[in-house]
C-alpha cells in the first residue's frame, strides 16, 4: 500500500511540475513590479557576464521585448540604477535571481524560444521541485503531505508564476528548507533558507531557525565537517547581498535606502500582512488565516512549543521586519508580495509540524475535513482570480475591503498609503481628500483639516465624531494630519 501511495505522489509531483512548465512556456511573461529591472539584469548577465548596466543591454532588451510583444520598456528601470564606487551602474535590486535564470535562458535560446520567458520557466522549475519535495520527502503521512501540497500550490504564489520576479524562488527555497529541516538535514535546510533570503533578506531569520532546529527539537546535534561547510555556505549566501551593496554603496540594502527604516516599523502593519483586508492573506485565504490563529494557543500549550514556538517567533519577526518598508502598498497581485514567502511557514505549522500531525492522528476525520475546506477555499479564490493570470490589483480595494467599507466603514481603517492609493487608483501623491463611495453616497474619507469645505460640498454634513476637529483651529502640525471620516448610509436619493 505504501508503494502504491508513493507512486501516486510521484505521479502527482510529475504532473504538477509538467503543468507549471507548460504554463510558463505557453503564456506570456507578466512584467509587473520590479520585472523590468530583473529582465535588464538578466540581459546584462547574458551579454557580458556581469550585472553592471551598459547601453547595449538596454537596446538588446528593447529589441527582445518588441520581438516577443512584451509590454516592457527597459527605460522604466533606469531610474533604479545607481553608480557604484567602481564607477559602474548597478540596480538597487540584487542580481542573484537574474543570474539564476541564465540556464533557462540558454535552453530557450537554443530551442529558438523567447528568452524573456526564462524567469517564468525558472519559477516553474523551482516551484515544481518544492511541491515534489513536500509530496515525496516530507516525513509525515500521505494525507498531510497532500494537504500541504494543496495549500502551497493554491497559495498566493500561484499568481506570481509568470512574473520575472524572485517571489516564487524565495517561496520555493523556504519550502525546501522546511522539508530538509524535518528530515534532520539542518545544514542543508539552513542553506536553502539562506538562498531564499538572498533576494528577500528577512528570510535570513528562517536560516537561523533551521540551523538551530536540532537544539530546539531535542534531537541529537550532528557534528561533522560537512555540516559546518554547509552552514558556512549558508552564511555566505545570507551575506552576499549586503556585502555587495556595502562595497559599492556603503549601505547594506540599496533598495531600502530611501524607502525603509526603523521609523516605518509598526505592529499594526506587521499584523496587517495576515489581517489587512487589502494587503493581508485573509483576503486570499480567510479559512487558512483563521486556522493559523487557532493554532497559536495550541502550539503555546503543546509539547512541541519550544520548536514550533520558535518558528512562530520567527514568523512574527519576519512580519515586523517587512513592515520596515516605506513602500507598503507595493505592486502585487492579491495580498502583499511579502505574504508569498511567509506562507510556507504557515503551511508547515498547519499541516506538517508535530502539533498538526498529532491532531491528524487523534482526530483524523475532523481535522482532515478542516484542511480540505481550507485548501478548497484557496482553490476557489485562486480560480476566481484567474490563477497564474491573476490581475495586478494593488491600486484597487479588494472585494472583501469594499464589502466592509460599503457597509461598516469604521471597521476598516488601513494604513493611509493603502487607502489613499487604492481609493484614488494611483501611486501619484495627490492632495486629497480621498473618498470611497457606494451608489453615489460617501462611505469613508481620508482628509486633512483644510478639506472640510470639500467634504461638506461632496458628502454633506460631517459626522459628529470628527466635526470638532474640522470646525476648530488646530495647531499647525495638526492641520497636516490625515483623519478618517466614516459616513452612515443615508436613505433616499443620492446627492450626486
Amino acid at each position: 500500500m505504501t508503494g502504491e501511495l508513493s507512486r501516486i505522489d510521484a505521479i502527482a509531483a510529475a504532473v504538477v511540475g509538467a503543468v507549471l512548465v507548460v504554463l510558463a512556456l505557453a503564456l506570456p511573461p507578466r512584467p509587473f513590479g520590479g520585472a523590468p529591472e530583473y529582465l535588464l539584469m538578466a540581459q546584462s548577465w547574458a551579454a557580458h557576464g556581469s550585472p553592471e548596466l551598459r547601453p547595449s543591454d538596454v537596446d538588446a532588451l528593447r529589441r527582445d521585448a518588441a520581438r516577443s510583444g512584451l509590454g516592457v520598456d527597459p527605460g522604466d528601470a533606469l531610474g533604479n540604477y545607481f553608480e557604484g564606487r567602481n564607477g559602474r551602474f548597478y540596480c538597487y535590486h540584487f542580481w542573484f535571481y537574474p543570474l539564476l535564470t541564465l540556464p533557462a535562458r540558454a535552453v530557450l535560446s537554443a530551442a529558438g524560444a523567447d528568452p524573456l520567458k526564462a524567469g517564468p520557466l525558472t519559477n516553474a522549475v523551482v516551484l515544481g521541485a518544492a511541491i515534489a519535495a513536500v509530496l515525496l520527502l516530507a516525513p509525515v503521512g500521505g494525507l498531510a503531505r497532500r494537504a500541504a501540497a494543496a495549500l502551497l500550490l493554491s497559495s498566493p504564489v500561484l499568481g506570481f508564476l509568470l512574473w520575472p520576479h524572485p517571489e516564487v524562488l524565495s517561496f520555493s527555497m523556504a519550502t525546501l528548507a522546511l522539508v530538509a529541516g524535518m528530515r534532520g538535514a539542518s545544514g542543508l535546510a539552513a542553506l536553502a533558507a539562506a538562498v531564499a533570503s538572498i533576494q528577500n533578506p528577512p528570510l535570513a531569520l528562517l536560516a537561523v531557525f533551521e540551523a538551530a532546529r536540532p537544539f530546539l527539537s531535542g534531537a541529537p546535534v550532528p557534528r561533522s565537517r560537512r555540516l559546518w561547510l554547509t552552514l558556512a555556505a549558508a552564511a555566505v549566501a545570507v551575506l552576499a547581498s549586503p556585502l555587495f551593496f556595502l562595497a559599492q554603496f556603503r549601505t547594506a540594502n540599496l533598495a531600502a535606502y530611501e524607502t525603509a527604516g526603523a521609523e516605518s516599523v509598526g505592529l499594526g502593519k506587521a499584523a496587517g500582512l495576515m489581517l489587512d483586508l487589502d494587503l493581508g492573506l485573509v483576503r486570499y485565504a480567510p479559512l487558512t488565516v483563521l486556522l493559523a490563529l487557532a493554532f497559536v494557543p495550541l502550539i503555546a500549550r503543546g509539547r512541541w512549543r519550544r520548536l514550533e514556538g520558535a518558528l512562530l517567533a520567527v514568523l512574527a519577526l519576519l512580519m515586523l521586519a517587512c513592515s520596515a518598508t516605506g513602500n507598503w502598498n507595493h505592486g502585487t497581485t492579491g495580498p502583499s508580495r511579502y505574504v508569498v514567502w511567509l506562507f510556507p511557514m504557515i503551511a508547515y505549522l498547519l499541516v506538517l509540524g508535530p502539533t498538526a500531525t498529532d491532531l491528524l492522528r487523534r482526530h483524523p476525520r475532523v481535522f482532515t475535513s478542516i484542511l480540505i475546506v481550507a485548501a478548497g477555499a484557496q482553490v476557489v479564490v485562486a480560480a476566481a482570480r484567474g490563477g497564474v493570470q491573476s490581475p495586478l490589483d494593488y491600486l484597487d480595494h479588494s472585494r472583501l475591503a469594499r464589502a466592509v467599507l460599503d457597509r461598516w466603514p469604521s471597521a476598516y481603517s488601513p494604513p493611509e498609503e493603502v487607502f489613499r492609493e487604492r481609493t484614488a487608483h494611483t501611486e501619484v501623491d495627490l492632495d486629497g481628500p480621498f473618498i470611497h463611495e457606494r451608489d453615489g453616497q460617501c462611505r469613508k474619507a481620508l482628509a486633512r483639516w483644510k478639506h472640510a469645505d470639500m467634504l461638506l460640498a461632496h458628502c454633506g454634513p460631517l459626522p459628529d465624531d470628527v466635526r470638532p476637529f474640522f470646525e476648530s483651529r488646530p495647531p499647525k502640525e495638526e492641520k497636516s494630519r490625515w483623519v478618517y471620516v466614516n459616513y452612515r448610509p443615508r436613505h433616499g436619493p443620492s446627492r450626486h
